[in-house]
């Protein structure tokens, strides 16, 4: 019978277009995050985007911010003190941040060409490509956290909007900057709106963990790298209609009180209900997500059921990967609920991916 280490990941950003206040939309969401997951002793794995803080940190080194605005040293200082509340902070890119244009404070023109990672490649400053992109995530990651914590190291990535295909290029980096596990695949998704581009449909279901080589979608037991995947469960559509009334019926928060939502121009109340609705028909995968106005309910019949599928399991030990973003985190009871939850459960423990690293799982 397999024991169960649960990873609880957050990735660390404002929204996609630059929009929102660091301290409201990130850092008091993300402190709430670990007040709460402290009384239960689990730590939480943020993904940081570096992209955006080397932007924040150029223009706040420039004075350019106004009213003492000074999201770079915000960031900074919290997840410093993550780290020593022990606390994990992992690599996360969101590329369109390398070009921008600073308006004022919430208020960015990004470059969107390069929204998707694997673009980096075709970048039209000589200066970047893919793997400098790494080599330079890394070393920003150690040189803030490596005082802090002496056995810190950046082994683990995930691809900004999870948009790592054709990932090829991705993987050399990874190799070369040292990464040793990546965390974007979620099994049995799939999307496409032109500009957020992944598709996870040829996924492992039945996998919690794999090695791999060239495609973070097919397991190679000789493989120099390892996917620990987003946890994802099929549910029917009587499911997915459950829990979606859930949300309503509860008038769960899918933002913080004090973070301005991102405004998305000429979309129509109509339009987002339909786009909702093609979404809640579709998609038959879910992640686990403790963000996202997702209940209580949700969150524990998602881990119940990949307890039940992982229960015959080869492994002694089986990653579960909760996935959530600070901006998105408007449901604090719930999560609170959830992991109380979890901490009752005989065979399960909070942990994290160099925990995975340690005991050499393959």
């Amino acid at each position: 019978m397999p024991r169960f280490k649960i990873i609880l990941t957050s990735d660390y950003e404002v929204w996609g277009d630059g929009s929102g206040c660091v301290e409201q939309c990130v850092v008091k969401p993300a402190s709430e995050i670990m007040s709460i997951a402290e009384k239960y002793k689990a730590p939480i794995t943020f993904f940081f985007d570096v992209c955006e803080y080397w932007a924040f940190e150029e223009i706040e080194k420039k004075g350019e911010f106004q009213n003492d605005y000074r999201p770079a040293s915000m960031m900074r200082n919290q997840l410093q003190e993550a780290i020593r509340r022990n606390h994990d902070v992992q690599l996360h890119f969101h590329p369109q941040w390398l070009s921008y244009r600073f308006i004022s404070n919430q208020t960015w023109k990004l470059d969107n060409r390069y929204w998707r990672l694997p673009k980096v490649k075709d970048y039209h400053n000589s200066d970047w490509n893919i793997e400098k992109l790494f080599l330079r995530g890394v070393e920003t990651l150690e040189d803030l956290f490596k005082s802090i914590k002496e056995d810190y190291q950046v082994s683990v990535f995930r691809a900004g909007a999870w948009s790592i295909q054709p990932e090829n290029e991705v993987i050399k980096a990874m190799k070369a900057s040292g990464i040793l596990m990546d965390s974007t695949v979620a099994s049995g998704l799939s999307y496409n709106d032109g500009q957020t581009v992944y598709d996870f449909l040829t996924s492992p279901n039945d996998k919690p963990i794999w090695p791999f080589s060239n495609d973070v979608q097919i397991p190679d037991v000789n493989g120099k790298l390892t996917e620990v995947p987003i946890s994802t469960v099929e549910l029917s559509l009587l499911r997915r209609i459950y829990f979606l009334s859930l949300k309503i019926l509860l008038k769960i928060k899918r933002v913080p009180e004090y973070c301005t939502p991102l405004k998305v121009e000429g979309s129509s109340s109509g339009g987002r209900k339909l786009n909702s609705l093609k979404r809640l028909v579709g998609n038959k995968y879910h992640m686990l997500n403790f963000s996202d106005a997702t209940s209580s309910q949700e969150m524990i019949y998602i881990c119940k059921s990949l307890m039940k599928k992982y229960n015959d399991s080869e492994f002694e030990e089986i990653p579960i990967v909760a996935i959530s973003h600070p901006k998105t985190f408007g449901n604090a009871e719930h999560f609170e609920r959830f992991i109380s939850w979890l901490s009752q459960q005989e065979k399960v423990s909070f942990g994290t991916f160099q925990e995975l690293l340690n005991t050499r799982i393959k």
